[in-house]
């Protein structure tokens, strides 16, 4: 086996021994200090420069302008949030509602109407078919150099 002296680094004191190489407790105490010491500054000088551009910035803004102090519950400009949603739903829906319910003309000359669904249920049960709708006959389209289609 090698040679190894373990001795030459070992410390005797009054109190026992110890190993010298191992760790340096004053430079790593100077270090722990420097780092604190670091901390503290970037703390206090950020702090100082939030204080400066705070005040900076207050003296750039203009004032309130004493209008918009004295009414301040004037509405933005269009478009605006809705302020009541859920009421303005059962509005909308009960209209609708009203709608699906009653009886109309949708075009006269064609003679459609407008009947309640429940209605429509009714006589599409009862005839046991869907009516269907036949257009009126469309001229042939012409292709084009004149030919029809």
């Amino acid at each position: 086996m090698a040679d190894t002296n373990f001795e030459s680094h070992v410390v005797r004191g009054e109190h026992g021994a110890h190993e010298a190489s191992d760790i340096n407790v004053i430079s790593i105490s100077r270090f722990g200090i420097w780092i604190s010491a670091v901390t503290l500054a970037s703390m206090f000088g950020m702090w100082f420069l939030l204080q400066y551009l705070t005040h900076r910035e207050e003296a750039k803004s203009p004032a309130a302008r004493p209008m918009a102090a004295e009414n301040p519950m004037k509405m933005p400009p269009a478009p605006n949030l809705q302020g009541t949603p859920r009421p303005d739903l059962k509005q909308f829906l009960a209209a609708e509602q009203r709608k699906a319910a009653e009886y109309k003309w949708v075009d006269g000359e064609k003679r459609m109407i407008q009947i309640p669904v429940q209605r429509a249920l009714e006589l599409v049960a009862k005839e046991g078919q869907l009516p269907v709708w036949t257009p009126a006959a469309v001229p042939a389209a012409k292709a084009p150099g004149g030919a029809a289609r």
